[in-house]
């Protein structure tokens, strides 16, 4: 009798639940681990450009040529994830104008469909544009939405039988004779208050729980007459031919104590932990990643990069806008939603959590989008926020990159360490090509022969909904985002027995819809954040302090009150966050309005976890520009 290999992925972003999504599809048991909800690492941060290729087309004109190809496929497959509103890449009259005399000579040999403009035209075209522009070319790049793109491709996993499981953290990773063959994991509430996880390790009997996921694999290799030897001589199952198997068999078996959770401040529950037998494991957790290998005695040479940009409310553009010169820190605008994200300036990160925007950077920001949208420096800024990114600094052939600043660690020949393969880098557009790329290793590593489907399978919500428009028009008139988000499930949320009040006026967000959201198998927590990747209720011009609230509701009487609270402290926490850094004109007057709301009329003092009032500088050395911003008067 065979049997399907169970492989655990590491880590809920774009990567990893592209990579769960495409072991499922080509029949692989698969569990996801993901410790915090979807997308809560770079993924929830970047800006949300689908490249055609044409700002590599002159460096790398390989890449530029899958970008573009990646970037169809994406209008095809995630067709409610992408807004097609095509690009403009401009010579300002500022800049040096080789650059662009370099890409409109290049952009003919990857084929990428291109139309110079002149300054009247492609003013005309994009009436949002400074008259400093003297000339651009039309390319086809496109918006995606990484929140909704990384939910549709979970859901797309589940779909093949996929388990997603947010809210757990691997705590470490289980070890036998140079092979990975599973991961202890708990509720990431568990580590709650928990100073030295090593220390409260020492109460939980990790190496009995261990010692019957080892037994099991080692009962299983004696007993199965189909196991095939892979490249490290190891003894594992060989995959059966013909249909999928259904998951859930001895592959994807887990071992624990029974018993109620017990949440102890600052202690680990014994009955919480769980060990995950795995044939293999996919560390896709991005800046995390040589915390999971380090589990497994393995360490990887990183760099981490920050990216910063702003988020602001100026007259959105109709096209993506990029200033072509040489560099490309801080020099494209996307438009998404009701605001526009401007991006990205780069500079060194110490490690994961090195993601707050500094002032430099966020003045820098907003004077590059003065420069290409006249009035931007005077509109309201929403909000900063930054993203990490790691860059591998070996060297030999024990990575093999794959996309742009995309690497493969294959543990077994960097490492000896079998089992084990970690993804790092990549690019938001190629992320399914990184993807298949892995998932044919795997295959390989199994003797396994099934092509990749992920170009051709349309993503849930990405079905031929043309007329999903048409249909919910008259149920969501105030909603004019809802089809694109839900795309083919809008219709689930249209037609509803009784009230359907809006919950998020500024994103046109129902209850309907956010009572879907807490539906979706893909994030069952009582965590606002679900809310938010999946319906961008608390995205707009309030950031979440007019209506977190009324969110928070929804997850009653299901959680109780305590956890209910906890949630929406945490939600404005994370709001909160981004707008430190732009309190001024507009939004500080709103930051202030949404105070005096939570103070005066719901009887709640709005805190956060860590302001340095000392940090604060009182004005006079400031550059008066900065005091004019977003409309403040010095």
């Amino acid at each position: 009798m065979g049997y399907t290999p169970h492989i655990l992925v590491l880590g809920g972003g774009t990567t990893g639940t592209a990579i769960a999504r495409d072991l499922a599809i080509r029949g692989f048991d698969v569990t996801l681990v993901e410790r915090s909800h979807l997308t809560h690492g770079a993924t929830g941060r970047i800006q949300g450009l689908l490249h055609s290729g044409a700002r590599h087309v002159a460096s790398d004109p390989d890449l530029a040529s899958r970008c573009l190809r990646e970037n169809r496929i994406l209008r095809t497959v995630a067709g409610h994830c992408v807004e097609t509103t095509g690009g403009l890449v401009v010579a300002h009259a500022e800049d040096d104008s080789d650059p662009f005399e370099t890409l409109l000579d290049s952009c003919t040999e990857p084929d990428i469909p291109t139309e110079e403009l002149p300054k009247k035209a492609a003013i005309e075209r994009e009436p949002t544009l400074t008259d400093d522009v003297v000339r651009a070319l039309q390319v086809p790049d496109c918006v995606v939405d990484p929140l909704r793109l990384t939910v549709g491709t979970a859901r797309g996993a589940v779909e093949y039988g996929a388990d997603i499981r947010t809210h757990t953290s691997v705590i470490d990773l289980i070890v036998d004779d140079g092979a990975v063959v599973g991961a202890l994991v708990c509720p990431t509430a568990q580590l709650d208050g928990v100073p030295d996880l090593k220390k409260a390790l020492e109460d939980v009997p990790t190496e009995e729980i261990r010692e019957e996921i080892l037994d099991s694999s080692q009962a299983f290799a004696e007993d199965d007459p189909d196991s095939e030897p892979n490249n490290s001589g190891k003894q594992v199952p060989g995959m059966i031919e013909g249909d999928r198997q259904i998951p859930g068999a001895v592959g994807s078996q887990t071992q624990s104590s029974s018993g109620p959770s017990n949440e102890r401040r600052g202690e680990i529950d014994p009955d919480a932990v769980e060990a995950v037998r795995a044939d293999y494991v996919i560390n896709a957790t991005g800046a995390w990643a040589d915390q999971i290998t380090r589990m497994a005695g393995v360490s990887i040479p990183l760099a981490y990069e920050r990216g910063s940009m702003v988020v602001s409310g100026v007259s959105q553009p109709d096209h993506v806008i990029t200033r072509c010169r040489d560099g490309d820190e801080a020099n494209t605008v996307v438009p998404r939603g009701h605001s526009t994200v401007l991006g990205t300036i780069k500079r060194p990160a110490t490690g994961p959590a090195d993601t707050e925007t500094e002032h430099t950077e966020i003045d820098h920001l907003l004077d590059e989008l003065d420069a290409l949208l006249p009035g931007a420096g005077e509109a309201r800024t929403l909000r900063a926020h930054s993203e990490v990114r790691v860059v591998y600094e070996g060297g030999g052939d024990d990575g093999t990159a794959v996309n742009d600043r995309g690497t493969v660690l294959d543990h077994s020949r960097r490492d000896g360490l079998w089992g084990l393969t970690t993804v790092l880098g990549g690019t938001l557009t190629t992320h399914r090509l990184l993807a298949k790329q892995v998932v044919d290793r795997v295959c390989t590593a199994f003797g396994v022969d099934r092509s990749c489907r992920t170009h051709e399978i349309p993503l849930p919500g990405s079905e031929d909904h043309s007329t999903v428009t048409e249909a919910v028009d008259t149920q969501l008139p105030v909603s004019d985002l809802g089809p694109e988000r839900l795309g083919s499930r809008a219709e689930r949320v249209s037609d509803v027995n009784g009230p359907n009040p809006l919950v998020c006026e500024s994103m046109g967000v129902t209850r309907a819809e956010i009572g879907d959201a807490l539906e979706d198998e893909t994030g069952e927590q009582p965590d606002l954040q679900e809310i938010r990747i999946r319906t961008w209720a608390g995205m707009g011009e309030c950031q979440g302090g007019r209506c977190a609230h009324r969110m928070a509701t929804t997850l009653y009487p299901e959680y109780d009150t305590e956890t209910v609270e906890a949630s929406l402290d945490a939600f404005y926490e994370e709001r909160w966050d981004g707008q430190q850094g732009v309190l001024l004109g507009e939004q500080l007057a709103q930051a202030m309005r949404n105070y005096a709301f939570h103070v005066a009329t719901l009887n709640r003092h709005v805190t956060t976890r860590s302001i340095d009032l000392e940090a604060f500088d009182d004005g006079p050395d400031r550059d008066e520009e900065r005091s004019v911003r977003g409309g403040m008067r010095p």
